[in-house]
This record gives structure tokens, sequence and C-alpha cells, in this order.
């Protein structure tokens, strides 16, 4: 007999690869969640509620809170200032970041 991962605790539940393309899908691709909906149940045969996919984003965000409040603290914290439209220097090193800088110092304004 073949056994579940350690993550499934429950006779039938998502697993965390399953939440994961949920958050990626409305996230980074930025799909709506009807659609989100339909992918799932295109690829899988089961569409997964919205307040599933809610919960699963809710999650995530939890769990990168305090990468996210370190970086908010050190952007506030560090001379912080454009260094090209991928690069953001915080300090002594270099972090990618999105485009970076007030606008009149915008490389991508």
């Amino acid at each position: 007999m073949a056994l579940f991962p350690p993550d499934v605790t429950a006779s039938v539940q998502y697993g965390n690869r399953f939440r994961a393309m949920a958050v990626y899908q409305t996230n980074y691709q930025f799909v709506p969640l009807e659609r989100v909906g339909d992918f799932f149940e295109d690829i899988f045969g089961h569409r997964p509620t919205e307040a599933f996919i809610l919960q699963a984003n809710a999650i995530c965000a939890e769990n990168v809170r305090p990468a996210n409040d370190v970086i908010k603290e050190l952007l506030i914290m560090r001379n912080v200032h454009p260094c090209s439209p991928f690069d953001l220097c915080l300090g002594a090193g270099n972090f990618w970041m999105g485009s970076v800088g007030r606008k009149s110092h915008n490389p991508l304004t």
C-alpha cells in the first residue's frame, strides 16, 4: 500500500502543491478566481471553491509576512536608491527588486 505524503492529514484534502498552484495562478499570473477554478477543472477534473483559493492566498500571505516585514523595515531604515530597473542597493548588498526609486529617479518612468 502506498503511503500518503506527510502533509496529508485528512482522508480528503488538497495538498500543498495544489494550494501553491492556486496562489501562483492568482498572484503571479493574475488569473481571476473563476478562471483559476476553470483551470483546475480542466486539468484535474475537480473545481475548488473560490473560498479555498482565497484561503490559500491568505495562508501564503501569513507565511511570507515575516519576510515582508523585514524587507519593509530595511527599505525604511536604509539609504535606498535606484541602481537599475532590476537591482536595489541596501547598504552593502545588492538585491533584486522591480522598479525602485522616486518618480524623478526611476529608470522606468
